[in-house]
């Protein structure tokens, strides 16, 4: 670090919370020419984001983002930058944010903050009536990041139906490889460890070649995501067929391709009666749809997952967490039965904090309802979206990101079918729904 500005400043700036010292270190940065770590910048800015919305607050973190950005080309200094596009937006500043996320590119560095950057370029652009640009991010958010949920708020219309936009195709499956056909051995042994039962081994051998497979033919990678399903990996089988979907293009003249057979596997009934039967125990119940949405991202439908934070289970519960609704074990929330029961007791309890804000109900159930509360002062918006990408915790972003994601393709998959002993409990419509929640334009 250079100057006179020591390390244990900043050590302790980080650990402080009087906002006095803080700004006066702050101001001792910002009024010395030359580079700091911008590592060390970006963090006291995010400190000085506790005090938002206060205008001088808001400039002091801009300005610190600034000098961060233009001290380096780390991950923390294009954070630093992403960000004070974010309140330049926030702002109503479209201007000034365009210029600035624009010099976003696609470094390694960058590679966080694309598909964001993306989309409020786009959302810029179509404030200014910028079609060039409101086109190109279209384009490269449907290109590299397809199914998220940022791709489907750019181009889902708010006036028609998803559905009307969609083509269903069913693609071919190939059995063997021709382009390595080293993996048909590899393929033919998982093959025969499943036929006898030997799941677990049939599973590490596909993880083994996870790799080598993304060299294959497509066709081919969707057998090995079959695969992967057959062998109780579920989470496998995710992470095959999202980079399937990054290979293929999946847009043409502003259609979105459903690819049918693959869209399924992604997204599994997997537990679906047992959420079912526990919703309708509990009386008034939550869609199993968006459930489902919320096992999927917590624990990949595995029964005995365990995080390192000590969540439990498919919906990932802490013991304290839920023992707020009845005595429960370790060894309980291994059941899925009762996991999902006081999972979704928990989080009836947090969609009452927030009525009709599936969005806060689920930032809640990751990061907490206290700190949840603590944000909606901080980032005062009426764009739901803009409030979820304002929040500094990026895996609490993420998290409400994709699990809004998989209800919305839950419900454009399933939505008018008739599950097998429940009754038709999403529709297409109320996808489009949840996506003109979060403001698509405003």
């Amino acid at each position: 670090i250079l100057s006179n500005v020591a390390e244990d400043d900043w050590i302790r700036a980080l650990r402080l919370t009087r906002m006095d010292q803080i700004q006066a270190l702050v101001k001792k940065v910002l009024g010395k020419e030359g580079c700091f770590s911008p590592a060390l910048l970006t963090a006291l800015g995010l400190r000085v984001e506790a005090q938002f919305p206060k205008k001088r607050f808001i400039e002091m973190a801009s300005s610190l983002y600034e000098k961060s950005f233009q001290c380096g080309g780390e991950s923390a200094s294009v954070e630093a930058r992403f960000r004070l596009g974010l309140i330049q937006v926030w702002k109503g500043d479209c201007i000034h944010a365009e210029a600035t996320l624009s010099k976003i590119d696609q470094s390694p560095a960058a590679t966080d903050f694309l598909l964001r950057t993306y989309y409020w370029r786009r959302f810029c652009a179509v404030s200014m009536n910028n079609v060039q640009v409101a086109n190109h991010m279209e384009e490269l958010l449907t290109q590299e990041f397809p199914l998220s949920l940022h791709s489907l708020l750019a181009r889902v219309p708010q006036s028609s139906p998803a559905s009307s936009r969609m083509i269903e195709i069913d693609p071919d499956i190939e059995f063997r490889s021709l382009m390595d056909p080293q993996m048909n051995l590899i393929t033919r042994a998982v093959e025969v460890l499943l036929s006898h039962g030997e799941f677990e081994s049939a599973s590490d051998l596909l993880e083994l070649n996870l790799g080598r497979s993304h060299l294959t033919e497509i066709p081919f990678q969707l057998y090995w995501a079959v695969l992967f399903k057959r062998s109780g990996n579920l989470l496998g089988t995710f992470q095959l067929l999202t980079s399937i979907f990054k290979q293929l293009n999946l847009s043409g003249k502003g259609f979105m391709v459903k690819v049918k057979g693959s869209l399924e596997l992604l997204y599994p009934l997997s537990f679906f009666e047992i959420i079912r039967e526990v919703n309708s125990a509990l009386g008034p119940s939550i869609d199993p749809y968006l459930i489902l949405s919320l096992i999927r991202q917590e624990s990949a439908f595995e029964p005995k997952a365990k995080s390192s934070a000590g969540a439990f289970g498919l919906m990932q519960l802490q013991i304290a967490t839920a023992q707020i609704f009845g005595k429960v074990s370790q060894k309980q929330l291994y059941d899925p039965r009762s996991n999902i029961r006081a999972g979704v007791q928990y989080f009836t309890w947090l969609l009452k904090r927030n009525p009709d804000r599936i969005d806060l109900a689920l930032a809640g159930y990751n990061a907490g309802p206290q700190r949840v509360k603590e944000f909606l002062k901080r980032y005062p918006t009426e764009n739901r979206l803009l409030f979820l990408d304002l929040l500094p915790l990026k895996e609490t972003r993420d998290y409400v990101a994709s699990i809004t994601r998989n209800y919305y393709w839950y419900l454009q998959i399933y939505g008018t079918q008739q599950i097998p002993g429940s009754l038709r409990v999403g529709s297409q419509e109320r996808g489009i729904q949840l996506l003109q929640g979060f403001d698509l334009v405003k």
